[in-house]
């Protein structure tokens, strides 16, 4: 949210500076404007929850840690190079496949021969270390898209206690989503490299626009290739990412008019085939993502029928976020989830768990195999 509020403003400040010739302090006063009043509301905002029962941790947790990453990435502290650069890789990769159904309806840019052998190269080398290492999409488990469907999985045997591994085996869909992803990096990377040449050759003569596009981008994707993200936060930057590449390669400067349109013919079919194709799989997920959360509240349902309430139950993060989100810390010491729970008495889980007993299940309707195929609900047996 804090980037969101604030990357904005401060791109368009730095965009309008840079351009601004000639320069005066009344324009560049004007420019600062937009971010001051940003940074105002976002200080003003964390003074107001601080007056009234405080910031809240995971809050606190979020906007601290960036600094010391950054620097323990800096100072090569171990696994943390590695980290750094999971992260390029997995942001470009992501992006890559969520516009690659748009690169092919768009189309690609006119380039040289020698320039296509490069993009050509670079983008079977990207995939065949991909496949090599198994680096295939999604990038992270327990995302919103996982190679189990749409999560997260956020019951107690899956992201708490990980006891039960929901099928993440091979297919057919993760390796092409691989290709796909290839191919969207290698298009990022060309728009990227066109950008940067831009503003270097340019300078202070660089479109406005444009600048203002790459820096929204760059701003906003910094913190994450440092602190890490949730896939779904990458959505936010799609649009700046299509109007970059609109305006550095519009319909003029694709490839050439007398090939225009067989090509045009058979990008855009490739596009609609795989739009189609990506929309009805995550239909199918997003069905049985709802099919295994109405078993989880039903199971919740029940629980509380029996006398129970959300201080009894460990229902999953979103349910004991929702009832004590920041109103209990967790007691430290004891082996129970890190979403506010204060007795887990009853447990709602997809498999049995150690030191408890079914007092109910509840079978998930899924459309795809590899769905959780129940959700149960656990008591403790056991202290």
């Amino acid at each position: 949210q804090r980037q969101v509020v604030l990357v904005i403003p401060f791109a368009f400040l730095l965009a309008q500076i840079w351009s601004l010739q000639p320069s005066s302090w009344r324009k560049n006063l004007e420019a600062c404007m937009p971010f001051a009043f940003a940074l105002g509301a976002f200080l003003a905002y964390s003074l107001y929850l601080s007056a009234n029962g405080g910031v809240p941790d995971s809050q606190q947790k979020a906007h601290t840690r960036l600094w010391p990453l950054l620097l323990s990435e800096l100072r090569g502290d171990p696994g943390m190079r590695a980290y750094f650069w999971a992260n390029i890789s997995s942001v470009f990769g992501y992006l890559g496949l969520f516009l690659f159904g748009w690169l092919l309806w768009w189309g690609t840019p006119r380039l040289s021969t020698r320039l296509r052998v490069v993009l050509a190269v670079a983008t079977g080398a990207i995939l065949a270390v991909s496949f090599a290492v198994n680096w295939l999409p999604p990038y992270q488990l327990n995302n919103t898209i996982d190679a189990a469907g749409i999560g997260p999985f956020t019951l107690y045997d899956v992201m708490s206690h990980p006891t039960f591994e929901p099928a993440r085996h091979g297919g057919i869909v993760w390796p092409l989503a691989a290709v796909a992803a290839g191919c969207g990096t290698v298009g990022i990377s060309a728009l990227f490299c066109a950008v940067m040449a831009a503003i270097f050759k340019q300078r202070r003569a660089v479109d406005r626009e444009n600048l203002f596009l790459t820096l929204v981008v760059m701003g906003y994707l910094a913190p994450f290739v440092i602190a890490g993200y949730f896939d779904r936060y990458l959505i936010f930057v799609l649009p700046f990412v299509i109007a970059l590449w609109v305006r550095i390669w519009p319909i003029s400067a694709l490839v050439p008019s007398h090939l225009r349109g067989e090509v045009a013919v058979f990008l855009k079919g490739g596009a609609l085939i795989w739009l189609a194709f990506a929309i009805g799989l995550g239909a199918a997920a997003t069905h049985d993502y709802f099919e295994w959360n109405r078993a989880r509240w039903q199971a919740i349902r029940h629980a509380e029928t029996l006398g129970a309430n959300h201080q009894k139950i460990d229902g999953g993060f979103e349910y004991n976020g929702f009832y004590s989100h920041e109103t209990k810390k967790t007691p430290q010491g004891l082996n129970k989830s890190w979403w506010w729970v204060e007795d887990d008495l009853y447990v709602i889980a997809f498999s049995h768990v150690n030191g408890y007993s079914v007092v109910a299940t509840y079978p998930v309707n899924g459309w795809i195999s590899r769905t959780p195929k129940q959700v149960l609900l656990l008591r403790r047996t056991s202290p």
